[in-house]
């Protein structure tokens, strides 16, 4: 909850001192798609490995063909 209070006065601040807070608040918020959207791809690549690694699909005899 402390977070909410210190996001809402730093931009309280920042717009008394007549920096442009909408600005601020796009950039932010096309920066946190950006970044959803690449984590959404990396966490799916990792959950991914982890099910192959628990199913273990190649065997011993599969990697010992001559």
């Amino acid at each position: 909850m402390n977070y909410v209070l210190y996001f809402f006065l730093i931009y309280c601040l920042l717009s008394i001192l007549g920096v442009p807070v909408l600005a601020s608040l796009l950039v932010q918020g096309l920066a946190g798609v950006a970044l959803g959207l690449g984590a959404q791809g990396f966490l799916s690549d990792v959950v991914n490995g982890f099910f192959i690694l628990l199913e273990k699909p190649i065997l011993k005899s599969v990697t010992q063909l001559k």
